[in-house]
């Protein structure tokens, strides 16, 4: 019997120990982060951490670095991750990573640039990006209005969209 329960505790143990930190990330103060970019950049979080992100009036826009983490919208989905400037993206990915990154719940809106309006990595980001229960909405491009991904057969994103919407995103050609 004990030999049994030992081993449970082991193996919760271990599976405890995979699980990354939790932060929290509220534009009105009072959590570990005001921004999700600040708790990417933060030298306190790491790759397999979670971001639960409480609602807030403007998130965006977010530069993604080479840290894999998952972000969820806390309690509620449609947070909103935009950016009301011309020529920037809402969500850009800037490097590899090994790590996946997930966004939960999110409404990604009003990214306007050149290549993916809303999302973009270019040809030298090798990833796993992951979007669940988000909605892709007015962003606008010359080539993917919603998200555009660009590499080769050894150097490319692998993108998993689930339970998401799209609505009006437009892109030129």
């Amino acid at each position: 019997m004990s030999k049994y329960f030992f081993i449970l505790v082991l193996g919760l143990f271990t599976f405890s120990s995979l699980m990354g930190a939790i932060f929290y990330v509220d534009d009105d103060g009072g959590q570990d982060f005001t921004t999700i970019q600040a708790g990417f950049t933060s030298p306190l979080v790491h790759s397999g951490d979670t971001l639960y992100v409480y609602p807030g009036d403007n998130y965006g826009p977010l530069s993604i670095g080479n840290r894999g983490l998952y972000i969820q919208a806390y309690q509620t989905t449609g947070i909103e991750i935009s950016d009301d400037d011309t020529d920037v993206h809402c969500i850009k990915f800037t490097s590899s990573c090994n790590e996946p990154t997930y966004f939960v719940g999110f409404s990604i809106t009003g990214g306007d640039d050149t290549n993916g309006g809303g999302v973009y990595a270019g040809v030298t980001v090798n990833r796993s990006i992951y979007f669940d229960k988000c909605e892709f909405t007015r962003n606008s491009a010359t080539n993917g209005g919603a998200m555009y991904f660009s590499g080769t057969d050894d150097n490319c994103c692998h993108v998993f969209i689930t339970n998401s919407e799209f609505e009006l995103n437009s892109a030129s050609s």
